[in-house]
């Protein structure tokens, strides 16, 4: 497979796109949590680059911007545990 990335930015409100040389007007977000391969649609306004999803439950989780039909990495969060 191929690896696409358009690395961005994530919060406890939501996820701003950090493109480059990418055109992303017609970008929807989708998010993979709890190392489920199923992928959840992300809602809420968008403001530019600026998705306001609130803050997205899950651990890890994976952000990614479905660009044309094509899946682009964006953000991931998971959380720091002492093994």
């Amino acid at each position: 497979g191929v690896f696409r990335t358009a690395i961005g930015a994530l919060d406890g409100a939501g996820v701003t796109l950090r493109p480059q040389q990418l055109e992303t007007a017609g970008a929807r977000l989708v998010v993979y949590r709890n190392d489920d391969l199923t992928p959840v649609e992300l809602a809420g306004p968008r403001t530019g680059d600026r998705f306001a999803t609130g803050r997205i439950e899950g651990d890890p989780l994976y952000v990614v911007a479905m660009i044309d039909g094509t899946p682009w990495f964006v953000a991931s969060r998971k959380a720091w545990r002492w093994q």
